[in-house]
């Protein structure tokens, strides 16, 4: 990566920091405190080789050698003095050819990474389009099963009160036996005798037989 980014005409500062490790801010302070680093890259910070080159040796100073940005500035002002070998007006403006690959490289990174977020939402709504529909299914189970209950209790209802008339009838209809026997008194037995087809013994309203007339009617 380092090799790469050596043989391009030109780099961001983004590139520039990734190159010399050191993070976005250090670089900018650097552009602010060293003339010969801020006026050669300009209101679009785009660094040419020389202005890489630059930006070394004030890494060296500093961050290597540990010295202070006094010393880099001197530094640089002996070694890169202000006006010497700037490069023809706009030339360091110009993306190269390879930047621009990298940007429609990038460009095309990010569609297919839109087009994996947009797979990925439809996905989405399709599970909570099911997850709704399941929802609305078991509620519609729910209701039914509530209905199924609501019969069966019914049902029940009705049967417990059969049973209740049923029972009432029973004690009305024993009622009404008892009342029967208790009306029908002495003639239960000649009514009864009847229904068997078999004559009373003693028929209501006649005497007593002789001896001899009922020894006859039992034989």
């Amino acid at each position: 990566m380092k090799n790469e980014a050596h043989g391009r005409a030109t780099m961001r500062p983004s590139q520039v920091c990734q190159e010399l490790r050191i993070q976005p801010y250090v670089l900018k302070f650097w552009e602010g405190e060293i003339p010969q680093l801020g006026e050669r890259v300009g209101r679009k910070r785009l660094y040419g080789p020389l202005e890489r080159e630059i930006a070394a040796e004030i890494h060296r100073v500093i961050e290597v050698e540990k010295g202070t940005i006094a010393q880099a500035r001197e530094h640089i002002a002996r070694r890169y003095p202000l006006g010497a070998e700037r490069p023809p007006a706009g030339k360091e403006a110009t993306p190269a050819a390879e930047d621009l690959a990298e940007a429609r490289a990038r460009i095309r990174d990010l569609e297919r990474q839109l087009s994996a977020q947009a797979d990925l939402e439809r996905q989405l709504r399709e599970a909570v389009a099911a997850r709704r529909r399941l929802a609305e299914e078991v509620r519609r189970l729910e209701r039914e099963l509530e209905q199924a209950r609501e019969a069966a209790r019914q049902r029940e209802a009705r049967v417990s009160a059969f049973e209740r008339e049923l029972e009432a009838a029973c004690r009305e209809l024993e009622e009404i036996e008892a009342l029967a026997a208790g009306l029908l008194g002495p003639a239960e037995g000649e009514e009864t005798a009847r229904e068997g087809g078999q004559p009373p013994l003693f028929p209501s309203g006649d005497a007593d037989p002789a001896p001899g007339d009922a020894a006859g009617r039992r034989c």
